[in-house]
């Protein structure tokens, strides 16, 4: 345990502290307890007009709203699929970054260029390619698949799949990173295995590397974790 025996010391810290807890408290404490007192009140958001306090009847009538039902059903689809083909698909990616071949540079700015982008810019760019007369349609009919030509955004039974697919598509290039960072090029792909020259025992051992990589990781943090929360001798900053 740390004591600050120094005033000065203990008001500097405090100094710095500040704007980030205010900035913290204006924009995301205060939010959460206006959102928490307004989903208890019933009021029609005009000035002058007094909320009244319905308690719990907002949340059982959205319950028992069928369009809200909907909605938590698709967000829930949406996060099981999207955390299940995150990790696999990028574990595959680092593996294709972290194996040299040539112009494996390209391929990792390639894989990490829609994680920078705004998500305004991805919505609007999938938009345009999925919509009903947009590119990836005229694509299918170009190469003689018309039959397989639908809205792919409207039509309920494609449009959450796509929405997942972009969600994906956006966001794996992030998890490449966290998995494949610069020092794994030495410390997991090196040395490889003669018979790492078929592109299949390539990806087979990579990937069981940064499985164990990853393991260890996992338990160097949680051996940490056990130390810090042994008793320690104090520690005076003066």
């Amino acid at each position: 345990m740390i004591k600050l025996k120094s005033k000065k010391t203990r008001m500097g810290i405090m100094l710095f502290l500040v704007p980030a807890l205010v900035i913290y408290l204006v924009f995301q404490i205060i939010p959460i307890i206006g959102s928490i007192y307004f989903s208890l009140v019933d009021w029609n958001g005009i000035a002058g007009s007094a909320p009244k306090f319905v308690g719990l009847k907002n949340y059982i009538d959205a319950f028992h709203n069928a369009d809200f039902i909907l909605s938590l059903k698709n967000m829930a689809r949406m996060v099981i699929i999207s955390v299940i083909c995150h990790t696999p698909i990028a574990l595959l990616m680092a593996v294709a970054i972290n194996t040299k071949c040539k112009g494996y540079r390209i391929f990792k700015a390639l894989f990490f260029v829609p994680t920078v982008f705004p998500l305004t810019a991805v919505g609007l760019m999938w938009y345009f390619i999925f919509m009903p007369t947009g590119s990836f349609n005229s694509l299918l009919e170009v190469i003689g698949l018309s039959d397989l030509v639908m809205p792919w955004l409207v039509d309920p039974s494609t449009a959450m799949n796509t929405i997942v697919f972009v969600n994906v598509w956006a966001g794996v290039g992030y998890y490449m990173v966290i998995i494949a960072p610069k020092k794994a090029n030495r410390t997991i792909f090196a040395p490889m295995s003669p018979s790492g020259m078929l592109l299949g025992n390539v990806y087979s051992d990579g990937y069981h590397r940064i499985c164990q990589s990853i393991r260890s990781c996992i338990c160097h943090d949680r051996r940490r974790t056990e130390r810090s929360d042994q008793p320690s001798d104090n520690i005076d900053v003066q």
